[in-house]
This record gives C-alpha cells, structure tokens and sequence, in this order.
C-alpha cells in the first residue's frame, strides 16, 4: 500500500518521479478497523480490550525500518492481504499461476523500494506498510532489470499495455512539479486485524507528512479502504469511470496540517 519503474517512456533512460506499479498496485488497506461495543454488564472485558488496543498503537511507536532479511515475510503478508484485491488482480494476469505472481508483484515492490529505506515494519513483524516520495529513483540498469521481472512474472507480455495504460490515466491526476508521499501497501496479518494497528501505522505516515510539510496521496478500489482513509483525515479528489477498469478507482489525499 512503493521503485523499480516503468514510466510513461518504460524502456527509455528517465523515469518519472514514480514508477508504474505505484498506479497499478491498490492501498486498499487489507485491515478493517472495528470500534468494539459491549454491554454494561462486560466493562472488565471492555477495560482489557482497550488496553490491549492502546498497547498494540503504542508499540508502531517502535516500527522497524525493514532490510533484505525481511523480504519473504512483507511477501507473505501483503500477498495474503491482496489475493482478492480488485486492482491487483486486474494487472496480475489471470492464469494458474495467478497466486504466484501476486507474490512476483509483491517482490517487485520489495526490491524496488527496499534501498530507499521506505518499507517498515511493526515490531512485531506482524503489519507493513510500503511508501515512497514521488522523486525516489533508480538506477537505470536496476530500474530494467526489474521492468523485465515485472513483465514476465506479474503482467505477461500481453498484459504490459493495460498497466501503461493504467500508469498514463493515474499519472494526470499526481502533482507535476510538488514532492509527496505515497503509499503503496499497507498490510496486516488477520491475527492483528480489528485492533488499531493499522491506524497507528497509517497515523505514522501522517505525521511524517506533517514534518515534512509533504502532501500523501493513495488510491484504493476497496470502500471500506475509501472509508478507512476518509476517517483518517484523507479528502477523495476523484473517482475513475467505473468502465475504464471494471471497478470503480478512487483517488485521496492528504495535506500536512498548518500550525
């Protein structure tokens, strides 16, 4: 929920200031916050549940800044988070090794945006989240070794020419010429799900947004996603045609806060 590129020119020299698949990957957040009621006669149970929730935010205080050795388990978790994912499945190509190539896409991700230093952890190692400043850039032959990777273990060939397509239609709705963050992944491992750990994940990017006076942008195709980042202060800009990719696409932001 970011670079190993293909841009608008994906075999040529420049890239842009982001990468294809942060407009192909959806941060439908794979976490659903539940706000937890019970009866006046269960206030003990309520008690430990709201500690449990404070203690599980508190501890995102602590995340980690992922390494290498982290690789396979940011693939497990956010390939299990985005096997049904509406925009994922729509540039993975649908074959029998559907599954194994959400895995590819996440790995590209990984390998992408690893030496940026912007994928980190729960301490725990239970949640992730994935994020980029628009200006990230590669290495020119790093940045086609993994155009290769993505075309043949995530689109197929025939599958390049929707995500350039997807890339040039997400693209004109981005700042030009302003820096921001954006989020590519944000996942949660299901035991951790319901407790506010991916509030105090999202909380996290926030508030570097709001240090770094950077705007953060998201797009999701998931609703409760849409009202996941709404809730948390993000305005929706745009809506995608709901022909243009068989679901509805909905585009938000977030300005850093003014003294």
């Amino acid at each position: 929920m970011l670079c190993g590129t293909i841009s608008t020119n994906w075999m040529g020299r420049s890239r842009q200031k982001y990468t294809l698949l942060s407009k192909i990957r959806d941060s439908s957040v794979s976490v659903i916050i539940k706000n937890c009621f019970f009866l006046k006669g269960h206030m003990a149970k309520k008690s430990d549940e709201k500690q449990r929730n404070f203690g599980n935010s508190m501890r995102l205080a602590c995340m980690i800044q992922a390494d290498k050795t982290h690789k396979e388990k940011v693939i497990e978790i956010l390939s299990a988070c985005f096997e049904k994912n509406k925009t994922v499945n729509w540039i993975v190509k649908q074959d029998s090794k559907r599954k194994e190539r959400i895995k590819n896409l996440i790995d590209y991700s990984f390998e992408a945006c690893i030496d940026a230093g912007q994928i980190f952890l729960t301490e725990d190692v239970t949640g992730v989240i994935i994020c980029s400043n628009s200006d990230d850039k590669l290495p020119i032959l790093e940045e086609a070794y993994l155009t290769i990777h993505f075309v043949l273990k995530v689109t197929g060939i025939e599958g390049i020419g929707r995500a350039l397509r997807r890339e040039k239609y997400i693209n004109q709705f981005h700042p030009k010429d302003e820096e921001f963050i954006y989020i590519w992944f944000i996942g949660l491992e299901k035991t951790e799900q319901g407790r506010g750990v991916g509030s105090a994940m999202l909380q996290e990017v926030i508030n570097r947004s709001n240090r770094e006076k950077l705007p953060v942008y998201v797009e999701t195709s998931n609703d409760r996603s849409l009202n996941f980042y709404k809730r948390h202060g993000f305005e929706m800009y745009h809506i995608s045609p709901e022909d243009m990719f068989g679901f509805k696409l909905y585009f938000l932001r977030k300005l850093p806060d003014t003294p």
